[in-house]
């Protein structure tokens, strides 16, 4: 390069800035009085060094990546659960640095499944095959719902169903192919 003494000069270096994944983000779903301990999801999201990763509530990052059907457990969500040596659990709610001297980072992330009434079960008239009652249990995502014979769920039902003359079929009395669901 060369210089006009009057006007000077001006010269640029153009630099870039790798991304690295030192975080990992595990998300767990709330059981109980506690937490499953095998990850629901699992993330490392990448970003520059020197920049952070926000882990509160109301992140973005949390409405690119939360798992469908599921929120970030709130405070009141996580009253009276503890980890596996009786510690509370909290949510870590702040902001973790993109570092390259080979730290990593690991972060539990609570999760609750969102209310949810998508399943309809449909008892159904073995011999005219009509639904004589159907029903849209409440539950969460990623709750079970038992539908097994001595289930709480079922036996709600027998009453209703035994006012209109149903019982519940045998496995015996079940055609061919027909079975009852278990829990689901």
């Amino acid at each position: 390069y060369t210089f006009d003494p009057e006007k000077g000069g001006e010269i640029i270096f153009y630099y870039t800035v790798d991304e690295i994944d030192n975080i990992t983000v595990k998300f767990h779903r709330i059981k109980g009085s506690g937490f499953e301990e095998t990850p629901f999801k699992t993330d490392r999201p990448k970003g520059r060094v020197g920049t952070k990763l926000n882990l509160k509530n109301d992140s973005s990052y949390f409405k690119e990546v939360m798992p469908k059907g599921y929120h970030y457990a709130t405070k009141d969500e996580l009253t009276d659960k503890k980890d596996s040596a009786g510690n509370p659990l909290k949510q870590p709610d702040k902001e973790v640095e993109y570092v390259k001297d080979g730290r990593q980072e690991e972060e539990k992330i609570y999760i609750v499944g969102d209310a949810n009434s998508s399943i309809t079960v449909n008892f159904v008239d073995m011999k005219t095959g009509q639904v004589v009652l159907s029903d849209r249990p409440k539950g969460k995502t990623g709750d079970e719902l038992d539908l097994t014979e001595n289930s709480d769920y079922l036996g709600g039902k027998e009453q209703e169903l035994q006012r209109k003359n149903y019982y519940y079929a045998s496995e015996n009395e079940l055609k061919e192919g027909q079975k009852y669901p278990g829990k689901v």
